[in-house]
């Protein structure tokens, strides 16, 4: 059995009769409107003087005389009678103005009345019909956004409808807005909207609700796009329609890209390439980026020997730098730290490397005893043959025994060469970020990183990093150690 939910503004020209509504200004509405007072004075015995909307419609529902009117909803009923040629029952929800200090104009009792007449027209085939009062004023666009989003949020078990259907024709602008915005909210694209014009014998569907649920998931795409949640926006951009297919495998391609993950990133841009829509501009950026990846998939990047392969390194860094930045920008502080300090050690690693053309990579060895050994075999030959630095590192770095080249050490040697050899003067600004860094060590070892369960926030850092208080100037020393690294 097909369901569907109906939700309906109701306004001053909906009740009516043959296509008149007895509110108009026209001498049709003023002959229902007699019609119903002499029907009034036959039944009550009472005048019906009136001639405003809300009180006319309450004394003929208060009075019962509405029951003994041949009235109709002239223009709702052709929408619920549109809706169930589509589905076999339907929910119903009308909204009739009553404001706390009543208008002329209000609604309320025109859906009351239009409640029993469809009740009675349609029968069994409306499971549920009920009637929700705006008390608020209708013209106000944020009232009325909030009163639908309230309402409609109460609306249980809206899984179980096969179509959901607004009716705008009757009431205000804003109630319009309030109920198109709102119901295209709850339910994105199950969401119809139903208009019947004055001079068409059907209701039509509107595509106002899928354009501004559209424009909603553009907005929020754009805002994850520029927070680099590719993913997500992938997701998005695919399910709503936002994006051709091949931006879908394009974001995809960012994404893997963003997670190092290569091989994934190569096959998404790949496939972005082939798809047939694909303008030649946007093919030959995406072209860009396959050559970038195409030489990071075949190698093994943990084992690769810096001195041999510098420029490749160069580009691993580069993309390292990107992603921290990335973090930074959303906030995301613990994430921040962990990549900055991966990035000092490949930075230490790539400089040490290059400048004495050594590998500080471990080698595995055997002892006399047939043991396994982790040794720096490189490493150890160079501190032999350069025993100033051995030197140094023995009387003031509390230099152990087994000459590991980790982070500590090669920031000591990067230090040492700066400050005793003209030629490495050029690395001061990368050595200073190393003695900035080191600033963080404390947040880091404390946080889910390392040993601890601390929190960190863009304040933590801000102030440890540097005492003036320039929250931007960890980011414009990463965009300066790019530069340098891009240079060597």
């Amino acid at each position: 059995m097909s369901k569907a939910l109906f939700l309906s503004n109701v306004g001053n020209r909906d009740l009516g009769k043959d296509g008149v509504a007895l509110f108009d200004n026209n001498s049709k509405s003023k002959e229902l409107k007699d019609y119903c007072r002499n029907k009034y004075n036959e039944i009550t015995e009472e005048d019906l003087t009136t001639d405003k909307l809300f009180e006319f419609t309450e004394e003929l529902y208060s009075s019962g005389v509405y029951k003994k009117l041949d009235l109709e909803p002239i223009i709702i009923k052709d929408k619920v009678k549109a809706i169930l040629e589509l589905h076999d029952s339907v929910d119903i929800v009308l909204f009739g103005t009553h404001q706390i200090k009543s208008y002329n104009t209000d609604a309320y009792y025109s859906a009351c009345i239009i409640k029993y007449l469809l009740k009675k027209e349609f029968g069994e085939k409306i499971n549920s019909i009920k009637v929700c009062p705006i008390i608020d004023n209708p013209t106000d666009y944020a009232l009325m956004f909030e009163y639908y989003k309230k309402t409609l949020e109460i609306i249980e078990n809206d899984n179980k409808y096969n179509g959901i259907y607004l009716g705008i024709t009757g009431g205000t602008p804003a109630l319009a807005y309030g109920l198109i915005t709102c119901g295209a909210l709850k339910w994105e694209l199950k969401v119809k909207v139903l208009y019947k014009s004055p001079n068409k014998d059907m209701p039509v569907e509107l595509e106002i609700g899928n354009k501004i649920f559209s424009i909603l998931k553009d907005k929020e795409f754009k805002i994850l796009h520029d927070k680099h949640l590719y993913e997500l926006c992938a997701e998005i951009g695919r399910d709503y329609n936002l994006i051709p297919r091949w931006k879908y495998h394009h974001l995809l391609g960012l994404n893997y890209k963003k997670l190092f993950d290569f091989k994934r990133a190569l096959e998404e841009f790949k496939k972005a390439c082939s798809c047939e829509t694909i303008k030649i501009k946007d093919k030959k950026e995406i072209q860009k980026e396959i050559e970038l990846i195409k030489s990071l998939v075949d190698i093994d990047v943990n084992k690769i020997v810096i001195k041999d392969n510098i420029e490749l390194y160069a580009k691993l860094i580069d993309l390292l730098i990107e992603n921290a930045k990335i973090k930074w920008k959303n906030g995301e502080c613990v994430d921040f730290v962990g990549r900055i300090f991966r990035l000092k050690e490949s930075m230490l690693k790539m400089i040490i490397e290059k400048e004495f053309n050594i590998s500080t990579n471990p080698k595995k060895i055997k002892d006399e005893n047939g043991k396994e050994l982790k040794r720096y075999l490189e490493f150890e030959k160079f501190l032999e043959d350069n025993p100033d630095i051995l030197n140094y590192l023995e009387k003031e770095t509390n230099w152990n025994s087994r000459k590991e080249p980790n982070n500590k050490v090669l920031h000591w040697i990067l230090g040492y060469m700066v400050s005793n050899n003209k030629k490495w003067k050029k690395y001061g600004k990368i050595y200073g970020f190393s003695i900035n860094l080191e600033k963080l060590s404390e947040l880091r070892n404390e946080s889910i990183l390392a040993h601890g369960f601390r929190g960190i926030s863009k304040r933590d850092i801000i102030e440890k990093y540097n005492s003036n208080g320039d929250e931007e100037k960890i980011i414009k020393d990463l965009d300066e150690i790019k530069k340098h690294i891009s240079e060597l």
